[in-house]
């Protein structure tokens, strides 16, 4: 899959096994009127790993949704990674 954008910003969460929460994540996201490129939970065994990709996320947005998922009960850990790509123009050839 292929984001479209310069910056991809991939949040990993460890959270308790909870139904509800997913849907606090997406709300913080919601709130923020953000849709993300993807998502992922994968259950082991009590635990859950969430993990979410979004482009063109600012350095401010990631900080406090960082801060925010943290405040979620069931949620253990936070991280993110953000990678940079540059837009290299595609040059097309003569025929």
């Amino acid at each position: 899959m292929v984001l479209q954008g310069s910056k991809r910003t991939r949040f990993s969460l460890n959270t308790a096994h909870d139904v509800n929460t997913l849907p606090r994540i997406l709300e913080i996201l919601t709130i923020r009127d953000i849709a993300p490129e993807m998502i992922s939970l994968r259950r082991q065994d009590a635990f859950q790993v969430v993990e979410i990709d979004m482009v063109d996320l600012n350095d401010h947005d990631i900080l406090v949704m960082e801060n925010k998922m943290r405040q979620i009960i069931t949620v253990q850990s936070v991280k993110s990674e953000t990678l940079v790509s540059s837009k290299v123009p595609v040059l097309q050839q003569a025929a």
